[in-house]
C-alpha cells in the first residue's frame, strides 16, 4: 500500500510514558517506538507526522530524551492530568491524528472512550484491564491479563502477542559460563541490582557481570573479584546473547531470555510479573524467587550455584521447544497493527 509522505492523514499519535517510576519504567515507550519504526519503514511515513504524548516533569524526563534521540516529536501532558480522565481524553484529541495507540497498564472507561472515538479513526489499546476494551478497534494484552474474559475479535490476550525486537535478530553468539546478565527493567525501584551484586560477590568464581548503565549504581565497597560491565541500551542484546545466566525481573527482558534460551533466575517486581513467571515456568525451566522472602539472599546464592555448571539443564533448555514466543506470532501481531493503520486512513 503506497501512501504519500506529505499527506496529513498519515499521522499516528502515541500515548505512553517512561520514567523513574515503579509503575512506568521504559518498556511501554520502547514498544511504541518499535511499532512506530516498523510503520515508518513499511509505509514510508515521515517521522514528523508521528506524535508521542508523554507526561512531563523530572520523574518522566527520560521519555523526552529517548524520543529526541529517535527523532520523534513529543507533546508533554501535565502530571496533574489523571490517566483515563475526560481532561486527558480532550488533551489527546487535540493532537488530531488518524490512529491513536495507548500503551500503559490501566483501566479505561466509557466517557474516555466516547471522547476519543469522535476524534480518531482507529484506536489501539495495550495492557488495558477494563471491561469496555472490546469497544476499541484493537486491544492487546500480552503482559497483563484481565480477570474478565471478553469474547471479541478486537481483543487479543496472551504471550503470543508480545512484540519482541529480539525475534528479528539472527545474530548468533556463544554464551560463556562465567558471563552473567542482570536487569530489572528500565527503573530498578527496589534496588535489586545492587542487592544481587552483593550476593554474587560471595560466589567463589571469576564472573563477568553485565548491568544497565542507566542504574548509576554506587559500586564502591564491592570487591574487585568479578568484572562489572556497564552496558547501554544499544548494547543490550549483544551482551545478553553472550551470557549464560540471566538474573532478571518479569518484564520484557524475561521473554528475551526465554527466546535466547538462557538459564533464568526471575525476581518479579510487580504482581503481574509474578503471575506471568508462575505461568511460564510450567512450560520453560524458570526459577522464580520472591524478593520478599526472608531467605532471599540464601535462595539466590544456592540457586546460582545449582545452575551455574549444570550441563543437564543447559541441554534441557537448548532442546526445549519454544511454545511462548515465535517469529510467526510476531509477524501476525504486527499485521493486526498494520491493518488498523491502513483502515485509519480511510
Amino acid at each position: 500500500m503506497k501512501i504519500s509522505k506529505n499527506s496529513s492523514i498519515n499521522k499516528i499519535v502515541f500515548r505512553c510514558d517512561a520514567g523513574n517510576n515503579p509503575k512506568v519504567g521504559t518498556g511501554h515507550l520502547y514498544r511504541c517506538i518499535h511499532i512506530a519504526e516498523h510503520l515508518v519503514r513499511k509505509y514510508k511515513i515521515n517521522k514528523k507526522q508521528i506524535i508521542f504524548i508523554c507526561k512531563k516533569g523530572r520523574e518522566f524526563s527520560i521519555s523526552k530524551k529517548i524520543l529526541y534521540n529517535q527523532n520523534y516529536k513529543t507533546i508533554e501532558i501535565g502530571n496533574n492530568i489523571i490517566d483515563n480522565s475526560i481532561k486527558e481524553a480532550k488533551f489527546i484529541s487535540s493532537a488530531n491524528g488518524n490512529l491513536l495507540i495507548i500503551d500503559r497498564i490501566g483501566t479505561t472507561n466509557e466517557k474516555f472512550y466516547n471522547i476519543l472515538k469522535t476524534k480518531f479513526n482507529k484506536i489501539i489499546l495495550f495492557e488495558d484491564k477494563s471491561k469496555i476494551r472490546n469497544k476499541f478497534d484493537l486491544s492487546i494484552n500480552s503482559l497483563v491479563f484481565p480477570k474478565l474474559h471478553l469474547k471479541s475479535k478486537n481483543v487479543k490476550v496472551g504471550f503470543k502477542f508480545l512484540l519482541l525486537p529480539s525475534i528479528l535478530e539472527n545474530k548468533v553468539a556463544n554464551s560463556l559460563s562465567n558471563n552473567i546478565f542482570l536487569s530489572f527493567g528500565g527503573y530498578d525501584h527496589n534496588n535489586l541490582c545492587l542487592k544481587v551484586l552483593k550476593i554474587l560477590h560471595k560466589i567463589n568464581k571469576n564472573l563477568k557481570i553485565f548491568i544497565p548503565k542507566i542504574y548509576e549504581l554506587n559500586l564502591q565497597g564491592l570487591s574487585k573479584k568479578h568484572k562489572i560491565v556497564l552496558y547501554s541500551k544499544n548494547d543490550y542484546m549483544e551482551h545478553f546473547r553472550k551470557c549464560n545466566i540471566a538474573i532478571i525481573s518479569g518484564g520484557l527482558t524475561l521473554f528475551d531470555g526465554i527466546y535466547l534460551k538462557k538459564k533464568i533466575i526471575c525476581i518479579p517486581q510487580y504482581r503481574h510479573q509474578l503471575f506471568n513467571a508462575d505461568k511460564i515456568k510450567k512450560s520453560f525451566p524458570l526459577f522464580v524467587i520472591k524478593r520478599s522472602l526472608k531467605s532471599f539472599n540464601t535462595k539466590i546464592l544456592n540457586k546460582f550455584n545449582e545452575i551455574y555448571d549444570n550441563k543437564k539443564l543447559d541441554k534441557e533448555i537448548k532442546l526445549k521447544k519454544n511454545n511462548i514466543i515465535s517469529k510467526k506470532n510476531y509477524i501476525k501481531t504486527m499485521k493486526y497493527l498494520e491493518k488498523m493503520y491502513e483502515k485509519s486512513l480511510n
